[in-house]
């Protein structure tokens, strides 16, 4: 698009004109408002129980000093809810969290998968993408092969974990 002197021109004008009215809004004189308000209602014939739709009768109006008092709130203490909302009907609490006195035997470690070259060695193991020296769980890769990695326990404990190739079907 090309500008021409027209553009510049329009341009010019709407400007003088945007200038023109806030001027005109910032000269002219302000009513009493005040004053004004107190002499004319807002909207004739408002009903004390609010707006209604038409036909409707005209809502109760609700004395405050009615209204039942809050619960007490403690502040000082987390609320106690009678089970809680983010668990399933179906699940009890106990099946969902250990007994704090039992130690949770840790997951087996899972090989998906080995990325092996000259440049870069790296695994996933149960879902996460390591290399040597990060840790999974409580062990700790210690070296990535071609066909498995070897990791190993905070005691020392070596294990070996082997890339396991897919069963084959037979017959087809």
């Amino acid at each position: 698009m090309t500008l021409r002197k027209s553009h510049l021109v329009l341009s010019l004008v709407l400007l003088a004109v945007s200038l023109g009215y806030d001027a005109w809004l910032r000269l002219r004189p302000v009513p009493n408002t005040v004053a004004s308000r107190a002499e004319t209602p807002l909207i004739e014939g408002l009903h004390t129980g609010g707006p209604t739709v038409t036909g409707e009768p005209v809502a109760e109006v609700i004395d405050p000093t009615t209204l039942p008092p809050v619960p007490d709130v403690g502040l000082d203490r987390a609320p106690e809810w009678p089970r809680n909302p983010f668990l399933s009907a179906r699940v009890r609490a106990a099946e969902t969290y250990p007994a704090s006195g039992k130690a949770t035997a840790e997951p087996d470690l899972v090989l998906a998968s080995i990325l092996y070259s000259a440049e870069r060695r790296l695994a996933i193991v149960n879902g996460r993408i390591v290399g040597v020296g990060d840790r999974v769980g409580s062990m700790t890769v210690r070296d990535i092969e071609p066909r498995a990695v070897v990791v190993e326990s905070s005691t020392g404990v070596r294990r070996m974990l082997e890339l396991r190739t897919p069963l084959r079907r037979v017959g087809r």
